[in-house]
């Protein structure tokens, strides 16, 4: 039997393999990807309750403020969950349980140091340095409420222990939990008319609750399996020196990233009013729905591929990769033509005609995920198989060119114009990893062509079974 992602001529070991790994990879998908149009609906609902109860301003202040505690928990995170992956994906394939015990146990030291630090400078950042995030006087103490939820940012290697397990059902189920109480929580808020101080608590206490409920399943979970005791000494000084330099590069494109997702937020505060950013803010969150698909595929991905890498399965790999590509490219012609045509009355059914201003900023931001979501391998990728260096590389440039374009947007095109930045961000970002990416996997026309053969045959497969 032939693989859909395998060649032609094979062996039957090889077939099964790919079998295997497609099924597996379908599998997870199907879990993430249903789990978060699930949660996605109920985001639907909180957003369309707590729009038509904050109106435009509240919720720019509301969206300000987890913007704020979104970005201090990335400035002192490692994403350590990458690390977990890479190193606790070569500690598998080499059975050895107490370098894994080491990985996971050094991973969440650096979460818990960073969450403890990230508390102490963001408290302090609210109460004598407010004005740097347009955060107003007012408004001052439900920020350092907000910060307080830092402390339970020490998730990511536990996440990344989950994955490595392919634990992706009970992520899921978290996820969906939180959702569900978002929108239960703001459909209570709305029908009681409730003061603004209650959102941020109920807000602020649904992030510590759902942080609790991930560590408590990673710690179930590692105990399950019957790991050595995470309570043992690290004993690895090579994995450690590895560990840290590894660390150092996901942060730094961790950093990048939050600021480059919500400095438009903070530009569109200051610049032209907390209504604007509420309009903005509405936009980006409609759009944010678009990346649904792509963390779902990366997560999935992201020990596939590490797996691949540690067991020097590049032609597999390669394989997978192209026609991860052509899939990519497909869906970003997709969203884009959606939005064109149906995003006026998503605006309307969600927010009502207050919003309507956001049609143009939705539909630059839905293209812009939309090019990041068709990359949704690149990360896995290059930090796995060439290094965390390059990937770190292509979103600084990235970077550098958003800002210019954030602040000349907003000057000549207002809040449509904050959008545009993002989207030089994406095709910067886009081509810099694809051409790297094909050149370490030495891809060529002729993979395309049969890729593209393929992904054709399987589109047409059911029209052709119906006639």
């Amino acid at each position: 039997m032939v693989c859909l992602l395998a060649p032609v001529k094979m062996s039957r070991k090889y077939c099964g393999s790919m079998d295997s790994l497609r099924l597996r990879v379908k599998r997870n998908f199907t879990i993430l990807f249903s789990g978060g149009a699930v949660a996605s609906l109920f985001g639907f609902a909180a957003l369309t309750f707590n729009a038509r109860a904050l109106g435009p301003e509240l919720l720019g202040v509301l969206a300000l403020l987890q913007a704020f505690v979104a970005v201090m928990s990335r400035l002192f995170s490692f994403e350590n969950w990458q690390a977990v992956l890479k190193f606790g994906a070569e500690a598998k394939a080499a059975g050895d349980s107490s370098l894994l015990r080491d990985v996971v146990v050094l991973g969440f030291l650096y979460d818990l140091t960073g969450a403890v630090v990230a508390t102490i400078v963001g408290i302090g950042i609210v109460y004598t340095g407010a004005d740097w995030f347009d955060i107003e006087q007012a408004y001052q103490h439900y920020a350092a409420l907000f910060a307080l939820t830092l402390l339970f940012g020490a998730t990511s290697s536990a996440s990344g222990l989950l994955r490595l397990f392919g634990r992706f059902g009970l992520m899921t189920s978290i996820q969906v939990a939180a959702s569900f109480l978002g929108a239960l929580g703001a459909l209570v808020l709305w029908l009681v008319e409730a003061t603004f101080p209650l959102y941020v608590i109920f807000y602020s206490g649904l992030i510590a609750l759902q942080a609790c409920a991930v560590l408590g399943a990673s710690l179930v979970l590692w105990r399950s399996l019957r790991l050595p005791s995470l309570c043992s000494p690290i004993n690895n000084k090579a994995m450690c020196k590895q560990f840290w330099g590894f660390s150092w590069s996901t942060w730094g494109v961790g950093t990048l990233n939050v600021l480059r997702q919500n400095a438009d937020l903070f530009a569109v505060t200051a610049m032209l009013g907390p209504a604007a950013a509420g309009i903005y803010k509405f936009a980006a969150q409609l759009a944010s729905l678009v990346s649904r698909f792509g963390d779902p595929m990366r997560q999935v991905m992201f020990p596939e591929i590490a797996t691949l890498v540690a067991s020097a399965d590049l032609v597999r790999l390669r394989r997978i990769l192209v026609r991860a590509f052509l899939a990519g490219l497909a869906f970003l012609f997709v969203v884009t033509i959606g939005v064109i045509v149906f995003g006026d009355v998503a605006i309307y059914v969600v927010g009502g005609r207050e919003f309507s201003e956001a049609y143009w900023p939705l539909t630059s931001l839905v293209f812009a995920f939309g090019l990041t979501v068709a990359g949704f391998f690149f990360q896995p990728a290059v930090v796995t198989l060439i290094g965390p260096g390059y990937f770190l590389f292509s979103t600084i440039i990235g970077t550098f060119f958003f800002f210019p374009v954030l602040y000349l947007g907003l000057v000549n095109f207002g809040i449509a114009g904050a959008a545009l930045s993002h989207i030089i961000f994406g095709v910067i970002w886009f081509l810099l990893n694809a051409v790297w990416v094909a050149r370490r996997l030495n891809v060529r026309l002729p993979d395309i062509a049969e890729a593209m053969r393929e992904f054709v045959f399987f589109v047409l497969k059911p029209i052709r079974n119906r006639v």
